[in-house]
This record gives structure tokens, sequence and C-alpha cells, in this order.
């Protein structure tokens, strides 16, 4: 189960709002989103989707909103692959149910009436129905950050990223013959979590972010030490070649005690670093006087090749 069919799952089963405002604003969304309108001598409106629960969700709201109009369902099966479509059809009184949620099947706009989202629960209740209808997200672990919501209706979509533009900064793109709304930030994918009311998703999203985030981590400390391995040893190395070529034409008596016990501690130890070498001398040298003395042996190196 993907996780967008996690979070779907876990929205479909919430209460259904006590006020009847509410649950429209979420109709209005869903049906704008994933309706289908047959016009006819027997019109009729069917809402699609291929997640079991919210179609149970959509027959609960609009037998909430709705209690005298009766409802049918219907499960599509396409031959040689596993998915369903499961719909839930409006027929003898369609026309009052686009008619309470201003749908015009007619119009090529189809934005959401202002009533719909004069309020905080209504606006939550409508991002909830956009989820629901068309929206999906992608799953923390892959590293891919990405929420969105798709629709054939531009107007509807910067309609969308207006209602939330205080929240949530939402962007649009083109996509075929429709536009997403989408958001890439983690954060704000788990605050949008929250206005849907999927708090035990947002609290697993949050927790898949959190692990990568410290595993990336790891792995950049991991690399800056590995990197500072390499440079340590190759330092090391040529410090070590330096020394016995010194050592080779009787240069190390022109240095100084101290200078040749550096010189003598690099060679039992190519491949520690400056700090390491400062621990194992005694009295015991710090970072920068090892450094400082070393750099006395390069500057004899490059007099005596020279």
């Amino acid at each position: 189960m993907s996780f967008s069919s996690e979070i779907k799952n876990e929205v479909s089963i919430l209460p259904i709002a006590m006020k009847r405002d509410v649950i429209l604003a979420e109709l209005s969304a869903i049906l704008r989103l994933s309706g289908i309108y047959h016009l006819g001598t027997k019109q009729t409106v069917e809402i699609q989707t291929s997640n079991p629960a919210s179609a149970r969700r959509v027959y609960r709201l609009i037998q909430t909103a709705f209690p005298q109009i009766e409802l049918q369902t219907n499960i599509e099966t396409f031959a040689g692959q596993r998915t369903h479509r499961y719909g839930v059809i409006i027929s003898d009184e369609s026309q009052k149910v686009l008619d309470t949620l201003k749908i015009d099947p007619f119009s090529p706009v189809n934005v959401i009436p202002m009533k719909f989202y004069s309020s905080a629960q209504k606006q939550n209740a409508i991002l909830r129905g956009a989820f629901i209808a068309s929206g999906s997200i992608s799953d923390p672990k892959s590293g891919n950050y990405h929420f969105e919501i798709y629709s054939n209706n531009n107007y509807l979509v910067k309609q969308l990223q207006t209602i939330f533009e205080d929240i949530i900064p939402f962007k649009t793109t083109s996509r075929r013959d429709g536009t997403v709304l989408y958001i890439k930030k983690s954060n704000l994918i788990a605050d949008i979590l929250d206005l849907i009311g999927a708090n035990q998703s947002r609290l697993k999203y949050e927790k898949s972010v959190s692990q990568k985030a410290n595993k990336n981590e790891a792995n950049r400390l991991s690399n800056v030490d590995n990197v500072n391995i390499d440079r340590a040893l190759s330092a090391g190395s040529s410090q070590v070649d330096e020394i016995k070529f010194i050592e080779e034409h009787g240069g190390l008596s022109k240095l100084d005690v101290k200078v040749q016990t550096i010189a003598q501690a690099r060679l039992e130890n190519p491949g520690a670093s400056l700090s390491d070498l400062g621990e194992m001398l005694e009295p015991k040298m710090s970072k920068s006087g090892v450094k400082h003395r070393l750099n006395k042996i390069h500057d004899l190196y490059l007099e005596m090749i020279s």
C-alpha cells in the first residue's frame, strides 16, 4: 500500500463534521475534482476513486448532508489489473446536490464559492476533500518530499493556491492537460497532514524525515572523516619522504632537539594526525606546535633541494 493510500485511509475514517456547512465544504472540493456528470434524460453524478475507504467517506458525507437522497455504488474492475475503481452515484436528485454546492457542469470555471471556505474549519475540510479526490504524497523514506493535488481545472487549482496562501505557500505547474498544486518542503507537508486530520500519518512522516536527516548527517560526517584521514595519510607520507631525504643527507643535526623529536615521531607514525602526534610526545604538544615544527622540517627540505 502506498503512503498516499495509508493517509487517505486514515482521513476517510475521521468522524463526519457536526456542522452541515463543513460537510458541504469537503464535498464541494471532492465533486469538483473527481465528480463525473452524466447529462441526458436522467442526469446523474458519480464520484469515482481508486481507494475504497475514500468511497465510503464520500458515501457517508453525502448521506449525512442529504439524508433524503438515495445513493448507489459501483465497482469497476480492469482486465489484467489488480486495481479497482469505486463509484458513488447520485441519480434521482443530483441537480439538488449540484445546486447546493454551486456546481455548474457546463461551466469551465467551477470555482468554490466563498461561503464554503469562510472559516479555518471549512478550509481544512476543502483541503481534505481535495486530497481525497486527487491528491498524493511521496513516501518520505524515498527522500523525495512532495505533496500535490492535480486537476484539469486551472481556475480551481489557482483558487486553492489563493485560499491557502497565508498557511501553505503552494506552487503550481502544468502537467499534460491539467495543473498541479504542489509543495516540496517536508515541514509544510507535515503541517498539511495536521490540517486534514491525519495525525498518525504526520507522526510517521516526521519520524521518517528525522531518520533520513540523521542518516544523511551520519554519512556526511563519515565522508568528512574519510577525507580528513586521506589528507592526513597524504600529508604524513610527504613529510616522511622529506624527513628521510634530510636524514640521508645529514641534515637532521641542523634542527633543534624538539624538531628532531617531531621528525622521529612522524617517521614512526606516518598516518597520525597533527593532534595525535602532539599527544604522543612527552611533554604533550599542541596541534599548532606540531604544525610549526613540521613546517621547519619542510623549510629545511626545500633549502636542501634548491
